[in-house]
C-alpha cells in the first residue's frame, strides 16, 4: 500500500511544494512519511522522513520537494548543507538509494554513500527539485537519514546596488522605503539613505505607492505581487472570474486572468506568482519534433524555421537564415525556405506554410479543360484524362481523381446511368461523346468506337461518310460541319427561313432543327434528339 501527501508552503515571493509517496511495508505504526519543511523568511530545514528521530527511514520510500525561487529577486540561487547526514555506502551512479538535486533537467547533485558530512554546495538554477528514494530490496539496507538545510543566496550583478558594508541588492530595492528582508534591503540599510519623497511618477500612467518612495505601474497593480513595499498597489484588490469558455484561466493570486492555450507552460512568467508555469511538463519529442526551449512543448520539425511561430515562445524559429534560392525555386516562408517550381508548386498541397506555392502568384485557376477527354482536378491547377479517373492512381497531385471512386451504396432510378465515382447521369448521355461522369464511364464500349449501331447518342448527328459524330446545334447552319463532302448535317434542313416558320411544312426538334413533316414517325429518327419519333 502507497501513500500520498500533497502540501504547499509559501516563502514570501519564493514558494516550497512537497510530493510524498511512503510504502507502508511493516505493522509498525505510525509509518514514516516525508519530512515536512520548516520554513522561515527566506531558509528552511529538511528531515528524510518524519520519524527521523526515532527511527531509520522505511524501505521501498521516495520522497520529492520542489523548491521554487524568489519571483522578485533575479538571478537568486539556493544553497545546500547538512546538518547530519547518514546514507548506505552505496557507489555512483547510485541506483539502489540515493538523494538527487535538479535544476530544472540538469542534475546538480546526487549522494549516496557514507556518514561523512557533504560539503554544502549551490543550485544552478533558481528552482531545484530534491529526490530522495530508498532501496527497494526487502533486504536492503537503511540508515538514519538527514538533516538538510537550505538558503536562498545570490551573486552580485553589474547593476546592484552596492551597501556600504559591500554586500549588494537589486537595484529594483533601493529606496523602496523597506528594511529587514534578506536579498532585498541592506543589512546596514544604506539602500535607504539619502533617498527622497516623490512627488509625482515620470510615466504618467504611473501610480505614486503610499510612502511616496516609488511609482508603479498598471500591469503590477493587484498581480499579487507587493511593488510596494507598504503594499498599496495590492490593496483593495477583488478577485477575478475569468471567463473559461474562452480559454482564459485565473492566476493562484485570483486577481489576474491569463490566456491558457497561449500563456500557460511557455516558459513566460505571465501571472507574477508563477502559477501559469507551476504544473507543467517536460516534454520528450521523437527524432522528426523539435521541442520549445520551454521544454513543455514539441512541435514537427518541419514547422521550424517557417516565418511561423509554433512555439509560444518563438523558439522554433530562434536562429534561422534566410534561404537563397535557385532558378528552379522559388522563395517562401518570408526567405526561409525553397520549393521547386516543377513538383512542389500549384499541386494542391501546401508545401509552403504561408500557401505562396498554391496562390495565385504563381498557379493559374482553370475554369474548365481544353480537351473534351479531360478532367479538371480538384486544386484546378490541371486536368488529367478522363480515363485515369478512379484507375488506382494518383495522377491529379492533390489525389482528387481518386477520391470519390466508391460508388457503393449510390442508388440510380432507372432513366439513369451509373458511374464509378458514385454519380448518377441520363441514359440520354450515355454514348454522346462526352465525359458526364469524372470517370468517362458513360463514353466507354459506345457503338459509335465499335463501328456498331447507332453511332451518336443524345444531341449529336452521325455523319455517314465522315463516320463521327457533331453536336445537333451545328445542324442546319449552313456550314458542312461533317466535312469531306459529308453533308449529313445538313440535310432536311428548311431551304429558306421564312420556310422554317411554315408549320405546315417543316417539324421543329426540341434542339431547334428543322425537318419536313413527312419526316416525323417515320421511324428513322431524323432529329438529332429523337423528338420527331415521339408521341407517334
Amino acid at each position: 500500500m502507497q501513500v500520498k501527501h500533497f502540501l504547499v508552503f509559501g516563502v514570501l515571493a519564493g514558494i516550497l511544494s512537497l510530493v510524498a509517496a511512503a510504502g507502508a511495508g511493516t505493522n509498525k505504526p505510525p509509518p514514516a512519511s516525508c519530512g515536512t519543511p520548516v520554513i522561515s523568511q527566506t531558509s528552511g530545514e529538511l528531515l528524510s522522513h518524519s520519524t527521523y528521530a526515532k527511527c531509520e527511514y522505511p524501505r521501498n520510500f521516495k520522497c520529492e520537494w520542489n523548491i521554487k525561487g524568489l519571483t522578485d529577486v533575479p538571478s537568486s540561487r539556493i544553497e545546500f548543507s547538512f546538518a547530519a547526514y547518514e546514507m548506505p555506502r552505496d557507489k555512483p551512479p547510485c541506483d539502489d538509494t540515493h538523494l538527487k538535486f535538479f535544476s530544472g533537467d540538469a542534475l546538480d547533485k546526487t549522494l549516496c554513500n557514507g556518514r561523512e558530512i557533504p560539503e554544502k554546495f549551490v543550485s544552478s538554477g533558481e528552482n531545484v527539485r530534491v529526490v530522495f528514494k530508498s532501496t527497494t530490496d526487502p533486504k536492503g539496507i537503511t540508515a538514519k537519514g538527514f538533516h538538510m538545510k537550505w538558503r536562498f543566496v545570490r551573486e552580485c550583478q553589474p547593476d546592484d546596488f552596492i551597501c556600504k558594508n559591500k554586500e549588494c541588492i537589486p537595484k529594483a530595492f533601493q529606496c523602496d522605503g523597506g528594511t529587514g528582508l534578506a536579498l532585498r534591503d541592506c543589512v546596514d540599510e544604506s539602500d535607504e539613505e539619502n533617498c527622497k519623497e516623490l512627488s509625482s511618477c515620470p510615466d504618467p500612467k504611473g501610480k505614486l505607492c503610499k510612502n511616496k518612495m516609488k511609482c508603479f505601474t498598471m500591469e503590477q497593480e493587484c498581480d499579487g505581487v507587493e511593488d510596494c513595499r507598504d503594499g498599496t498597489d495590492e490593496s483593495d484588490c477583488k478577485d477575478v472570474e475569468c471567463d473559461a469558455s474562452k480559454g482564459l484561466a485565473r492566476c493562484k493570486h485570483k486577481k489576474r486572468c491569463y490566456n491558457k492555450k497561449q500563456q500557460e507552460c511557455n516558459g513566460v512568467k505571465d501571472c507574477r506568482d508563477n502559477s501559469d508555469e507551476e504544473h507543467c511538463v517536460v516534454q520528450t519529442c521523437t527524432k522528426d519534433q523539435f521541442r520549445c526551449d520551454h521544454k513543455f512543448a514539441c512541435v514537427p520539425k518541419n514547422y521550424t524555421c517557417d516565418g511561423v511561430a509554433d512555439c509560444n515562445d518563438n523558439s522554433d524559429e530562434k536562429g534561422c537564415e534566410k534561404k537563397t534560392c535557385t532558378a528552379d525555386q522559388i522563395s517562401c516562408d518570408k526567405g526561409y525556405r525553397c520549393v521547386d517550381k516543377k513538383s512542389q508548386i500549384c499541386n494542391g498541397i501546401k508545401e509552403c506554410r504561408d500557401g505562396t506555392d498554391e496562390s495565385s502568384t504563381h498557379c493559374k485557376v482553370l475554369e474548365s479543360c481544353s480537351n473534351p477527354g479531360e478532367v479538371l482536378c480538384g486544386h484546378k491547377f490541371a486536368c488529367v484524362a478522363a480515363k485515369k479517373i478512379c484507375d488506382g492512381n494518383k495522377d491529379c497531385t492533390d489525389g482528387s481523381d481518386e477520391s470519390k471512386c466508391n460508388s457503393d451504396g449510390v442508388t440510380c432510378s432507372a432513366t439513369q446511368f451509373k458511374c464509378r465515382t458514385a454519380q448518377c447521369v441520363e441514359n440520354s448521355q450515355r454514348c454522346d461523346m462526352k465525359s458526364d461522369c469524372f470517370d468517362n464511364l458513360d463514353e466507354q464500349d459506345c457503338p459509335y468506337k465499335t463501328g456498331q449501331g447507332p453511332p451518336c447518342g443524345l444531341n449529336h448527328i452521325w455523319c455517314r461518310t465522315a463516320k463521327k459524330c457533331v453536336r445537333s446545334s451545328t445542324a442546319c447552319n449552313g456550314v458542312d460541319d461533317c466535312g469531306g463532302g459529308d453533308t449529313s448535317d445538313e440535310e432536311n434542313c428548311a431551304s429558306k427561313p421564312e420556310e422554317a416558320c411554315d408549320s405546315r411544312k417543316f417539324h421543329v426538334c426540341k434542339n431547334n432543327q428543322f425537318i419536313k413533316k413527312e419526316y416525323v414517325c417515320d421511324s428513322k429518327k431524323h432529329c438529332a434528339d429523337g423528338s420527331d419519333e415521339k408521341s407517334c
